[in-house]
């Protein structure tokens, strides 16, 4: 199984931990951002798990005056089998989970997607996409917000033109198609297609498209040029650009974020859209604050009932 090895960026800033389970249930897993790939073994007895998705908010761009887009928030229960190890993915804006990057600016990303990959079935289970990345129009500094990760498609960029150089802006993954990437009218610019399921993201004028964390997971996001790229999801979000050197020639279009997915195999539950800027979900009783929101990694939160001897 090829699974993506750790991206750039700061330090990993959290690990495993534990905590007070919800109603209902007895364990309780809760897995941070680590830039790496994770693991979920089932305990002994356990037939069913619930997890609590939570993708990445994308990246802002431009001395930090846009803002990504927020990321979803995916939940259900999970039928499982006892001792089978599960693939736990925990996207972040720093290239991990399937953002698609701008190479010249740094290591920021589309939000990465965060969920469940089963190895025994070699499928992905659970999928909260991660938010597209921002941007700013250069020449008149207006702010372009990331379109929102996760529900059935991810949002589109926002578009801001004037003059001669309009074109189309970035759409979001919908279901497991990718979203196609800003497109400038004079086709001398274009930001990197989403990835379909499978596939990474598309490359465009510059940046990097996203990689997939696991082999099959999900798609990448488009890469961005002068701005960061498509958040990851089940399919990854369509990268912007920007460009002109005019207050009355340019074309700007943040990027699209994923989509998410909670239709895997023995899976009942569902996917939420981000709103603007913040992550979806944030009325869950395990909801961490900040988590998901623009610039800000996902999370993932796994419980279960023990079952008597």
């Amino acid at each position: 199984m090829d699974v993506d090895p750790l991206s750039d960026g700061p330090p990993p800033p959290g690990v495993v931990r534990t905590g007070r389970p919800s109603p209902g249930f007895t364990h309780i897993q809760r897995f941070d951002a680590t830039r790496a790939l994770q693991t979920f073994t089932v305990p002994e007895g356990v037939k069913r798990i619930h997890a609590r998705c939570w993708g990445s908010g994308g990246a802002a761009y431009g001395h930090d005056r846009s803002t990504g887009g927020g990321g979803g928030f995916t939940f259900g229960d999970v039928d499982v089998e006892p001792g089978e190890t599960l693939y736990v993915v925990v996207g972040d804006p720093y290239g991990y989970g399937g953002g698609g990057t701008q190479g010249s600016y740094g290591s920021r990303s589309g939000g990465g997607m965060s969920g469940l990959f089963s190895q025994r079935l070699n499928t992905p289970l659970v999928i909260a996409g991660g938010g597209g990345g921002g941007t700013e129009s250069a020449t008149n500094g207006v702010a372009l917000r990331g379109g929102p990760g996760g529900g059935a498609s991810g949002g589109n960029g926002d578009v801001n033109f004037r003059g001669s150089i309009p074109g189309s802006g970035a759409l979001g993954g919908s279901g497991a198609t990718g979203g196609s990437g800003a497109v400038e009218s004079r086709l001398r610019h274009q930001g990197g297609h989403g990835g379909n399921l499978t596939q990474p993201g598309g490359v465009g004028t510059g940046g990097t498209g996203g990689r997939l964390p696991v082999a099959g997971m999900g798609g990448g996001g488009g890469s961005g040029y002068g701005t960061v790229g498509g958040g990851g999801g089940y399919a990854g979000g369509g990268g912007g650009f920007h460009v002109g050197s005019s207050p009355t020639e340019f074309f700007a279009s943040s990027s699209g974020g994923g989509s998410g997915f909670a239709a895997g195999p023995g899976v009942i539950g569902k996917t939420i859209s981000g709103q603007g800027g913040e992550a979806a979900g944030k009325d869950d009783d395990q909801y961490d604050p900040g988590i998901g929101d623009s610039n800000k990694p996902g999370q993932v939160v796994l419980q279960w009932e023990e079952t008597a001897a």
